[in-house]
């Protein structure tokens, strides 16, 4: 017999198992057998973040969610009407599973998994590299004093229009460990 996804299983299980299952779901298992998709009865999978994503994650929960009570409609119309989450609206831009992703995650956040961004300097000209100030002005300077940048960063630089000239794609350095 082969199986395929979305076949319904009857599944006889005893005790210990049973409490396996309930330790790694949210589902109650009370029956010995059970009529369902295996899936239902698996770990899930991790969703990954960035660590910008997450944080803008932990600011809408705390809105959405320990302020009122809220639906999953609710958690989306909010994050698209406002301009406060852009690392999260571009995450979910256009994809139904980024969006299921964040609505799981809004239901369970344990199933988030921050995946630490590479890092890079920005090296402009021989030994010289970029800094940005919290003010967002930029000097260059040697390699000790230089901003970190992840790739997200980068990107939005490369919009603004004193880096049009500049492919910061070529001037990316990447740093083997976080120093600063």
């Amino acid at each position: 017999m082969t199986l395929k996804a979305g076949d319904k299983l009857v599944l006889k299980i005893d005790d210990e198992q049973a409490a396996e299952l309930n330790a790694s779901s949210n589902t109650i298992i009370i029956s010995r057998q059970i009529l369902g998709k295996l899936s239902k009865f698996t770990k899930p999978e991790k969703i990954r973040f960035s660590e910008a994503e997450k944080k803008e994650f932990d600011e809408l929960y705390k809105k959405l969610f320990l302020s009122y009570s809220s639906s999953a409609y609710q958690a989306i119309r909010f994050l698209v009407e406002s301009n406060n989450y852009p690392e999260l609206n571009a995450r979910v831009a256009g994809s139904f599973d980024k969006q299921m992703d964040l609505l799981n995650s809004l239901r369970n956040p344990s199933l988030i998994e921050v995946v630490k961004e590479k890092k890079y300097y920005i090296k402009i000209l021989g030994e010289y590299y970029l800094e940005q100030d919290e003010y967002d002005n930029f000097r260059i300077v040697y390699k000790p004093n230089a901003s970190q940048f992840t790739q997200s960063e980068i990107d939005k630089l490369q919009k603004l229009p004193k880096f049009k000239a500049i492919d910061l794609e070529k001037c990316k350095e990447e740093i083997a460990h976080d120093i600063h």
